[in-house]
């Protein structure tokens, strides 16, 4: 880890009392090499308690630090700075509930009707639930609803109304390989909207987890039985 100064700029606006968004800049000194998140919290300990950012497991297995570093979304936990400047921004295309915490609510409202969850007749379970984890499709599993690929998708940015995003389509391809799921994924996507989708292939490119949303949600939802 170098010590080098460098600027840090964080997207501040607080709805309640800010008319507009505005660019808070630090210079800060300690060492490049470390995670976008202890940077962060280095600010918010030394420099202004004010302002305001998310994060839980520091793992990056529950995806809720996600922020947009040099106009890319990432996880914060798991990003490092660089040498260099850094602007760090909220996710686009969400209300900003103040700095860099969006609301996420109105995803999930809308995730629900996607009956998130192994849709079964028979709950006796069985040995065949361990065949998932085995199956190279399945990595829909390791999405963390981080909503990088929300942030990062240009049918969504034009046409929310309609088109739910990437990450909702990720959900239901989650359970569309799920080998006890009874419900028909694949229907359920058309009725959302995934036509609408510009194969512009974006959130693919952001995923933290490396999942091929493109390839493994959209066109394996897309596909006919």
């Amino acid at each position: 880890m170098s010590s080098e100064a460098f600027s840090v700029k964080i997207f501040k606006f607080d709805p309640s009392i800010d008319a507009t968004p505005y660019y808070k800049e630090f210079l800060i000194e300690t060492g490049t090499g470390q995670s976008v998140l202890d940077l962060l919290k280095e600010i918010y300990r030394n420099h202004d308690s004010d302002i305001s950012f998310r994060f839980s497991c520091r793992l990056g297995k529950c995806g809720v630090c996600a922020v947009r570093v040099n106009g890319k979304p990432v996880l914060a936990c798991q990003t490092t700075v660089e040498n260099g400047d850094v602007v760090i921004e909220p996710l686009k295309g969400f209300p900003v509930i103040k700095d860099l915490i969006v609301e996420r609510e109105t995803y999930r409202d809308r995730l629900k009707s996607a009956r998130p969850y192994p849709d079964r007749a028979d709950r006796s379970g069985g040995s065949s639930v361990q065949k998932l984890w085995a199956d190279p499709n399945a990595s829909p599993f390791l999405c963390t609803d981080c909503l990088a690929c929300m942030s990062s998708c240009k049918a969504l940015s034009r046409i929310p109304w309609e088109f739910p995003g990437p990450a909702f389509f990720t959900n239901l391809a989650r359970w569309h390989y799920h080998p006890l799921d009874r419900s028909d994924r694949p229907a359920l996507a058309i009725r959302s909207g995934i036509s609408h989708c510009t194969a512009c292939k974006s959130c693919s490119k952001v995923c933290p987890k490396g999942i091929d949303v493109y390839k493994e949600a959209i066109e394996a939802l897309e596909k006919k039985p």
